[in-house]
């Protein structure tokens, strides 16, 4: 995933409701216009609506 701003890699993100690391698209969930999301998982967020994970500690 690029950054829309200066086009460049993001660093590593972790899915804000389970803690799983995000390294490439496919690790991100998606908001309601199918675009990527950058706070949750594909395991926990699809299109635009939280579907599961656990929680982290």
């Amino acid at each position: 995933m690029v950054c829309c701003r200066c086009k460049k890699e993001p660093k590593e993100s972790t899915c804000e409701a389970c803690g799983m690391p995000m390294k490439q698209k496919e690790d991100f969930g998606t908001k309601a216009d199918g675009s990527p999301s950058s706070q949750y998982c594909v395991h926990c967020f699809q299109k635009g609506k939280l579907i599961g994970g656990k929680k982290k500690n």
